[in-house]
């Protein structure tokens, strides 16, 4: 396998971003789209990285390449259909989520040259790992990843994530190397919004909520159409 520049490990389908009404207006209004940089996510324990058949936690042993790595979270699975995820990541009643897909969202988000990689994320029992496996001989490397392809391995470590905390997120990840920045976040511009096909309300939205959802939809070129309102998070 080549080191292409772009690596997309995962069929077109629908993608989705919970997010506050702010980050959409910004969205919107910048034509940008912000990647967190991966060792600055909330929870420092949440995924694992694989180096030469060990597993390492989070815990700043790792070496300086994390602070070049930056992820686009998204969840595969609709806002009708599981709660949980509103609750979690989207609770207040202005919030929103984006669908999109795998090759709208590629096309339209300029990587500037970076390498960037597109796929689902892998859960493993990482306790178990650690107790039965004593951080050698790791069974879940993930078979998607070229052992050859140097990229690969430097992404790896963003794609793999703990089966009893997170599972239920059922998220795919868009993760760029990028060696510009080393800052919390990396806005990388967007050639278009075409890659917006639905924006979902937060089931809680008020009136108010909605008409400025609307307000600012309407002022990017987005139609009503795309604005999904009155359905039940199951």
């Amino acid at each position: 396998m080549s080191e292409a520049i772009q690596t997309i490990n995962m069929e077109n389908q629908p993608l989705y971003r919970y997010m506050t009404f702010p980050r959409l207006r910004d969205i919107l209004e910048r034509k940008s789209v912000g990647f967190h940089q991966i060792c600055k996510f909330e929870d420092r324990t949440e995924y694992y990285i694989r180096k030469e058949n060990k597993i390492f936690y989070r815990d700043g042993r790792v070496d300086d390449f994390e602070n070049h790595i930056y992820c686009l979270c998204f969840t595969k699975t609709a806002p009708d259909s599981y709660n949980k995820l509103w609750q979690n990541y989207a609770s207040d009643p202005s919030a929103v989520c984006i669908e999109t897909d795998v090759t709208s969202l590629v096309k339209c988000i300029d990587t500037n040259g970076c390498h960037s990689f597109f796929d689902h994320v892998v859960y493993a029992d990482l306790n178990q790992s650690v107790i039965r496996y004593s951080l050698t001989n790791c069974p879940f490397d993930n078979s998607r990843f070229d052992p050859e392809n140097s990229m690969h391995q430097l992404f790896q470590f963003a794609y793999l994530k703990d089966i009893n905390k997170y599972r239920w997120e059922n998220e795919a990840r868009f993760s760029i190397i990028s060696p510009y920045t080393n800052g919390e976040w990396l806005n990388a511009p967007l050639k278009n919004l075409d890659f917006i096909s639905k924006i979902w309300l937060n089931p809680c939205a008020s009136a108010s909520d909605e008409e400025e959802i609307h307000k600012i939809a309407q002022a990017s070129g987005i139609p009503d159409k795309k604005i999904i309102t009155n359905y039940i998070a199951k």
